[in-house]
């Protein structure tokens, strides 16, 4: 176990559970240290260890993995991949998670779980390896709120008013780690 990288599962599904620790414990540079069924038992392991890196469900019984990455980024920061079914590209929730601190989304498949884990059995072990290193800051406590529009952060024009336009847009775009400063220059 020495110099391997520490993953610590959080998945309600007792068969990813079983299969991402099977991949993770067949690649050389991983080591599974912890399981939990959910976030409360998460908790409890990360009070005696700490792992180098998390593979986080998000869509789980009693407590959301949103709200567990909210508290563990506030209290204790640790790497974060996240494997849900809900993080697909651009989606709201994959937003959110990049905003508490995720450092990568992976999609997790609906159907055929267990074969299709198995088929990217490389990309998750490389995912996984190449999060230990990342370096994540504390997160202050932040509430996350719907992404803004364009209309939500500019008057609003007046019905029946002729009003003079510059045909100018300006477009503000942010990778991994840029959403939070986003946020900030959103503000009113």
């Amino acid at each position: 176990m020495a110099g391997k990288v520490k993953i610590l599962i959080v998945d309600d599904s007792p068969l990813v559970r079983q299969t991402l620790s099977g991949i993770y414990n067949a690649d050389p540079r991983l080591t599974v240290v912890g399981i939990a069924g959910d976030p409360y038992k998460a908790i409890e392991f990360l009070k005696h260890t700490k792992p180098d890196v998390i593979s986080l469900d998000i869509e789980m019984p009693r407590m959301d993995g949103l709200s567990f990455l909210k508290a563990l980024m506030v209290k204790h920061p640790i790497p974060v991949v996240i494997l849900s079914t809900l993080t697909e590209k651009g989606s709201k929730k994959a937003l959110e998670a990049m905003a508490l601190g995720a450092i990568e989304m992976v999609s997790k498949p609906k159907l055929h779980q267990k074969d299709e884990l198995l088929d990217s059995k490389k990309y998750l072990c490389d995912i996984m390896f190449a999060a230990s290193t990342a370096r994540v800051r504390k997160l202050k406590t932040v509430e996350v709120k719907t992404a803004h529009t364009a209309d939500a952060l500019l008057n609003k024009p007046k019905a029946n008013v002729s009003h003079a336009t510059t045909d100018k847009l300006i477009a503000i775009g942010a990778s991994t780690g840029g959403t939070i400063a986003i946020q900030e220059f959103c503000k009113p």
